[in-house]
């Protein structure tokens, strides 16, 4: 088959395409790129035609003009009342690529430091413990007792708790979103997976090494507000993570975001528009026109 065939064979098969299956191939097209640098790099070296955004709004519209080609107003009605439906679904899940890779990139670094903060500090709490007693078992100075240490411990692991539903979040977010809107396609650059997954593990680890610390403690002693096990300090994972309630809420929150945003309405764009827009692009990576 020649090349010419190829591509005619190729773009009858894009004008039956759905909006979802379009906006699944822009998705396995970013998982290509580390960063949207590196893909907005590729983009500005591709011309309208090729542009697979572009393609999406172009294969629409001729997908609505072969279901209604009539030249009667009707038709003229129908046709283009059909492709503001494939255009508007296409581009919300567009939109929706673009919220879920903000939300992370703007969550990541907070995450990050809030993960090393929490357990620098329960590295300094342990220490304190390890070097506060003494053999006969009194307290020494700059040391924390046994006794003094325990709710010290409730109060880290409560915030604890908040850092682990946080860092459980985003990523169960971005699989609800996957998985309802993308069928379980990947969305992300890999560098904001990777990081994302890298937070998560962070967190996973440093609680684990709490948990076992609580548990090879000795329970502590009898106070006012009544003795505490080691167990009831742990913090369960699994528990939180199956219940990452505010994975959906974030996710319900992106998708009706972007179908409420009004972005740039890029089909529209002559060849000399889609020149100036590529310029720009340019001047965002930094390279030359």
């Amino acid at each position: 088959m020649t090349t010419a065939a190829t591509e005619k064979r190729l773009a009858k098969i894009e004008i039956q395409l759905t909006p979802k299956e379009w906006a699944i191939r822009l998705a396995d097209e970013f998982c290509q790129y580390p960063t949207s640098m590196e893909f907005l790099r590729a983009m500005v070296k591709q011309t309208r035609e090729e542009c697979l955004v572009m393609r999406a709004f172009d294969a629409l519209r001729k997908q609505a003009a072969e279901r209604y080609p009539g030249t009667k107003p009707e038709d003229v009605r129908l046709r283009n009342q059909r492709y503001e439906v494939l255009r508007n679904e296409y581009h919300t899940l567009k939109v929706l690529l673009k919220h879920a890779e903000n939300a992370v990139a703007q969550q990541i670094d907070p995450l990050s430091l809030r993960a090393a903060l929490k357990f620098s500090q329960l590295r300094t709490l342990i220490l304190q413990e390890a070097i506060g007693q003494s053999a006969d078992g009194n307290t020494i100075p700059g040391g924390i007792s046994g006794e003094h240490l325990t709710p010290m411990l409730t109060d880290w692991a409560q915030d604890a708790i908040t850092l682990v539903s946080d860092a459980f979040a985003l990523p169960a977010a971005i699989q609800l979103v996957q998985d309802q809107h993308f069928d379980g396609h990947p969305i992300l650059f890999r560098e904001w997976e990777a990081r994302m997954m890298d937070v998560v593990n962070v967190v996973e680890d440093g609680i684990a090494a709490y948990n076992q610390y609580v548990q090879t403690r000795t329970p502590p002693v009898d106070t006012k507000e009544g003795a505490q096990s080691p167990a009831s300090l742990a913090i369960d994972l699994a528990a939180l993570n199956a219940t990452a309630k505010a994975g959906a809420a974030l996710a319900a929150k992106w998708f009706k975001e972007s179908q409420d945003e009004a972005t740039d309405d890029y089909e529209s764009l002559t060849g000399d528009e889609w020149s100036c827009r590529q310029n720009r692009i340019r001047e965002l990576v930094g390279e030359q026109s």
